[in-house]
């Protein structure tokens, strides 16, 4: 179990928690002490998180949606209060690469699909969510940026340009949402190698984007030396949503090993 202080079971949504980062912070918010909803759009992959959760004992369910669909993050949502309780965590952790292409080959297509899924996606949720959390006043917010969406390195156009629409959003609505109990923060990893890159290319494939068979890895310049590990990446995000992080709101915690400064 983590040492991170806890009160009574509560529960924390995690998107995009069907794999990589996103189950990383499942399987840590579940060690913390939360039942944890997973939410994706790749079902078997939520299931295989919330059986890997329960397998070491602690309370998981899952969940398939698309978040793009305004409707269904509504369904799910309450399904989640209805199955778990009242929500005490969101993390945003869904989201899709652009393969690191050049400005002139994105297509309208893949622009499209990076931008609806990492931006209006994180959007859809943070509002039926947060509202819920506004009404209780409590609550702890938590969105996956990007080192990317901090400097303009370490993707290509269509991402960055999502990442830094991630962290506006964060600033905005911890502004927003400071004085009525909710704490709205993001994580920015670094180069953390995950199967987001593969899924990825086959999302915008099926969107009619064009990507490169072997597209090269974000983040070189890392003083550390290394790659992250997704778990590096969950401590922090488990310490974003603890009580340990009570008078911390709008911020943007980097996980990067030192690339912003290298």
């Amino acid at each position: 179990m983590s040492t991170v202080a806890n009160w009574a079971e509560r529960v924390a949504v995690v998107t995009g928690g069907g794999s990589g980062i996103g189950r990383a912070v499942a399987t840590r918010l579940a060690d913390d002490g939360y039942a944890v909803a997973v939410i994706d759009a790749n079902d078997v992959g939520a299931k295989r998180t919330a059986e890997i959760v329960s397998g070491t004992g602690g309370r998981s369910t899952a969940y398939a949606a698309d978040i793009t669909d305004e409707e269904r993050v509504r369904t799910v949502v309450g399904e989640i209060t209805s199955d778990l309780g009242e929500i005490d965590v969101l993390v945003n952790a869904a989201g899709i690469f652009d393969q690191n292409l050049d400005f002139d080959e994105l297509t309208s297509a893949t622009w499209e699909r990076v931008l609806r899924v990492n931006v209006l996606g994180t959007a859809n949720v943070m509002r039926e969510v947060g509202t819920l959390m506004v009404e209780r006043g409590r609550g702890a917010i938590v969105n996956i940026a990007s080192s990317a969406g901090l400097v303009p390195r370490g993707g290509g156009s269509a991402y960055i340009a999502s990442k830094y629409a991630v962290v506006g959003l964060t600033l905005k609505i911890a502004a927003e949402y400071a004085g009525r109990g909710v704490r709205v923060n993001a994580v920015a990893p670094g180069w953390i190698p995950t199967d987001l890159f593969t899924t990825s290319a086959a999302a915008l494939r099926r969107a009619g984007g064009s990507v490169p068979d072997d597209p090269s890895p974000v983040g070189g310049n890392i003083p550390m030396n290394r790659p992250g590990d997704a778990q590096e990446v969950a401590a922090g995000v488990s310490f974003l949503a603890s009580a340990a992080a009570g008078y911390i709101t709008g911020v943007v915690l980097p996980i990067d090993g030192g690339y912003l400064v290298g």
